[in-house]
């Protein structure tokens, strides 16, 4: 079940932060991860609706699969991703619909709904080659699970993933695990950094994952000038 809290708002702006804290990390083009915000985050549906009974939740393989296979393989490409996801049945949300605006947040980006999920699964492509999924009422340790198998996969056939970063942080009473690595495919010149924020326990909550472009690294001359 979906923790809930009546306090009108609060749903939207406990969303803000997590998404905040699983985007706002660029990954760094040292070994050293940077510091990262770590607001207030609890496990809140973007609707605001209270959870009524009980639902499955989404499938842990499914939700892995629409970021590696959805954001991942397609390097945050709007426009493949966008028609990934619809060949997969996906539904596209209003713009203006409280989720969308949400996830969004002011940006550029178009908003998609996984089929067959009784709690919403988001896939979100925005410009900058960035992409979120954002999975309510998931259960973290297995969702975690499915996405290293899913991204195990794609870099055995096609690129190279390191880790740069692996933590636990307690908030709002709800311990998460943030995960940052980086991803380049073979024979690519862009790396990505992957920013995965999942709970720790089985309680059902909210999971995102994050894809954006990570700095270049810099290059030295032998005269230990940067090329260009």
């Amino acid at each position: 079940m979906l923790s809930v809290v009546a306090a009108p708002g609060w749903h939207r702006k406990a969303a803000s932060c997590l998404l905040a804290w699983a985007t706002a990390v660029a990954v760094p083009a040292a070994a050293q991860p940077q510091a990262v915000t770590q607001p207030d985050v609890r496990a809140m549906p973007l609707d605001g609706a209270p959870a009524i009974g009980w639902v499955a939740p989404p499938d842990p393989e499914a939700v892995a699969r629409a970021f590696v296979e959805g954001c991942v393989a397609h390097e945050g490409d709007m426009t493949a991703i966008v028609d990934w996801a619809l060949s997969e049945g996906y539904e596209p949300r209003d713009a203006l619909a409280p989720e969308s605006q949400t996830l969004l947040e002011g940006q550029a980006g178009t908003v998609l709904a996984m089929p067959g999920a009784a709690l919403p699964v988001y896939l979100v492509a925005l410009t900058g080659q960035r992409c979120i999924v954002w999975a309510e009422g998931a259960a973290g340790p297995a969702l975690h699970q499915a996405f290293l198998l899913a991204l195990g996969r794609l870099e055995s056939k096609t690129g190279r993933v390191d880790k740069l970063l692996e933590r636990n942080i307690d908030r709002g009473g709800t311990w998460r695990r943030q995960l940052q690595l980086r991803y380049r495919r073979a024979g690519g010149s862009q790396d990505f950094g992957i920013n995965a924020v999942t709970t720790l326990n089985d309680q059902l909550g909210v999971q995102a994952f994050h894809l954006a472009p990570a700095a270049r690294e810099a290059t030295y001359a032998p005269d230990g000038m940067p090329t260009r």
